[in-house]
């Protein structure tokens, strides 16, 4: 996919079709729900990175360790750095594909996106949250 500045202000929070590989794919604006998932893979990998790690360790250590990293909050700025990391955009970016195409593999599609077409999906994903907010009130509701 060519990218130009008019089809991707165009296409910014609204569902477009990509191909990704040999396939047609319709990408959607990020929701609520992919930054949960979002803050759950961050939990995971980081408790996957602390099991790579202790095999020096003690049962009674590791577990010490893995309720302590279980139970620590990720916060906002975690979140929002692992969101503009390779496997951060494309942990959303499958997420919310999956969501709109069903089952897809996430070793596929890492396979199968270039740089580019991994910007033009993150930029139509986060569309959502482009709008400049406005100082218009909004119409009030109608009484009967």
């Amino acid at each position: 996919m060519a990218k130009t500045e008019d089809s991707m202000e165009t296409a910014r929070g609204r569902e477009v079709e990509l191909t990704v590989g040999d396939k047609k794919v319709k990408v959607v604006p990020f929701t609520l729900g992919d930054y949960i998932a979002l803050r759950r893979y961050v939990r995971s990998e980081k408790i996957g990175s602390f099991l790579d790690s202790a095999g020096t360790l003690s049962s009674e250590e590791r577990t010490k360790v893995l309720l302590e990293l279980s139970s620590q909050p990720i916060g906002e700025f975690e979140l929002q750095m692992e969101s503009q990391t390779p496997e951060g955009m494309t942990f959303m970016l499958w997420h919310s594909l999956k969501r709109a195409n069903g089952e897809l593999d996430i070793e596929e599609l890492r396979a199968a996106i270039d740089e580019e077409t991994l910007e033009n999906m993150i930029a139509v994903t986060q569309g959502v949250n482009t709008e400049e907010p406005t100082n218009e009130n909004p119409p009030e509701a109608e009484t009967a």
